[in-house]
């Protein structure tokens, strides 16, 4: 009696060891049930377990996450008598000695907190990876698997009526050969049509499993995960690398900064750091201004008592670096009137020049007020991913009305697609239209592909309920006859309806 025990207890000690001491019962979304479940692996698609269905019968199935309707844990008490059948039989171990070291033998030692470790370690997937989404399963679902049951029911009650109009039928003493055969052509008819309703039954199963389980995972390809905060990142380095020079005490750092800053206010206004580049761009202005000044005053203080002359030889000489200078930039493919340099010191012209452009800038600048979508930009494009994502969980457990509703209700992808190029360059604006638009495509294609599966399953359950009907009918006919003649059955005596009428002539004469 020993040995079976033993044996016992390493299932069950092996079984614990591979689910972490933990078991569960497990409901799918076609209704099917599964009890004292082991989890091998769950992962955000695909799901693999060990169980038993409802004739106890133990089966390992390998399912998609997202048609487990309902994952419970195994209920306390449960477990623990687990545990006393295991501390009951674990005695018997003595007989192998060679399996005290085995990991089955360990795990029935360790406390029950190291197995919650045990089971926490061999399913890191599971705990770092977001909750797959629950398919969602509408009111037809619901009434297409309630009327699948009823018509599988019908099936095994044609299946009993048939045995009874066998049992009924012989216990008649003369059945009428007219009742003979209805009885016979009835069962080959219902016969023959049980196993058309078999084989309709499994391919409602199947359209029912289908339906049910309309989901399948969806990955944002034109915009992946990394690409998401381009923009901000992109923005806020020029920010950085603006600041950088402008804090320099060198002119030629600060203009430098100023170009880092023409360039934020070409690409990058959405950003919230715009408001402070803006202000530091001013203050630049400024100083420059102040220090341009300055220059231009002593040059021109120290040219004030100068022969004709050489006033006018330096100021060609002016004329001719500046038109050097003129003519590089133009080579360059820049607008002098619109590229910002170091003048030389000693040059008027640059000076003038340069003192000009810091004018127009200051006066632009106090007649151009800041947008109100300044800086909204990086939290527009994480409502913009919220939708996104949501939209997508929606699609991907099968609630398509509910995706499409997340989409037209969301105001950030409006006030996205209505942003000036200063504000979001098109370079990041496209590929967001483009990504909504795939993910809007596939939405409308699954939901006419889940329509076309309701459209086949309404077809097939309707055939399936017309065939039961028919067949019931069929067999309660022959009841009804049978039962009508068992009336009129007397045993021996019972008249004989198939007697020609001279016979019954002559036996009343006799």
């Amino acid at each position: 009696m020993k040995r079976p025990l033993f044996t016992l207890a390493l299932a069950v000690c092996a079984s614990s060891l591979l689910q972490g001491a933990q078991l569960y019962d497990i409901t799918l979304s076609n209704a099917q049930k599964y009890s004292q479940c082991t989890i091998h692996y769950a992962g955000s698609t695909m799901t693999k377990f060990t169980g038993k269905d409802r004739s106890g019968a133990t089966v390992t199935k390998e399912i998609k996450t997202a048609s487990i309707l309902l994952k419970r844990p195994v209920a306390a008490e449960v477990a623990s008598a687990d545990e006393e059948v295991k501390e009951t039989e674990t005695p018997a171990t003595t007989e192998t000695p060679d399996t005290a070291n085995t990991p089955a033998a360990e795990g029935t030692e360790a406390p029950a907190e190291n197995a919650t470790q045990a089971e926490d370690a061999t399913t890191p997937a599971a705990e770092n990876t977001a909750p797959p989404a629950e398919p969602v399963l509408d009111a037809y679902a619901t009434e297409s698997v309630q009327r699948t049951a009823k018509a599988k029911d019908a099936t095994l009650r044609l299946r009993e009526k048939l045995a009874k109009v066998d049992e009924e039928f012989n216990t008649l003493t003369k059945p009428t050969s007219r009742l003979k055969s209805a009885c016979s052509s009835g069962k080959t008819r219902v016969t023959r049509d049980l196993e058309k309703m078999d084989k309709l039954a499994l391919e409602v199963a199947d359209l029912q499993e289908q339906y049910n389980n309309n989901s399948s995972d969806y990955v944002f390809t034109i915009i992946t995960p990394d690409q998401r905060t381009a923009y901000v990142q992109n923005g806020q380095a020029a920010h950085k690398a603006m600041l950088v020079d402008m804090k320099q005490r060198k002119g030629s750092r600060k203009i430098g900064g100023l170009d880092k800053f023409e360039l934020m206010r070409e690409r990058y206004q959405g950003l919230p750091e715009y408001k402070q580049a803006y202000e530091w761009y001013v203050k630049t202005l400024n100083d420059l201004e102040k220090k341009w000044t300055k220059m231009s005053a002593n040059e021109e203080k120290k040219r004030k008592n100068l022969q004709p002359a050489k006033k006018d030889a330096m100021r060609d000489a002016d004329e001719k670096e500046y038109e050097k200078l003129l003519a590089q930039l133009e080579k360059d493919g820049e607008d002098i009137s619109r590229v910002w340099y170091n003048p030389n010191p000693r040059n008027l012209q640059m000076l003038r020049n340069c003192l000009n452009k810091i004018k127009d800038a200051k006066r632009r600048s106090e007649n151009m007020k800041l947008s109100d979508q300044v800086g909204t930009v990086p939290s527009l494009i994480e409502q913009y991913w919220g939708a996104m994502d949501e939209a997508r969980r929606l699609m991907v457990a099968g609630d398509f009305e509910g995706a499409e509703q997340m989409l037209d209700n969301d105001p950030a992808y409006k006030a996205i697609t209505s942003m000036n190029r200063q504000l979001l360059p098109e370079e990041f604006k496209r590929p967001l239209t483009e990504q909504r638009r795939a993910l809007e495509q596939e939405i409308r294609k699954r939901s006419r592909a889940h329509n076309q599966i309701k459209t086949q399953l309404e077809r097939k359950i309707s055939e399936l309920e017309r065939s039961t009907n028919s067949a019931e009918s069929q067999l309660n006919a022959l009841l009804e006859q049978i039962s009508r003649e068992q009336e009129m059955d007397a045993g021996e005596n019972t008249v004989d309806l198939k007697k020609p009428e001279a016979e019954e002539k002559t036996a009343e004469k006799k």
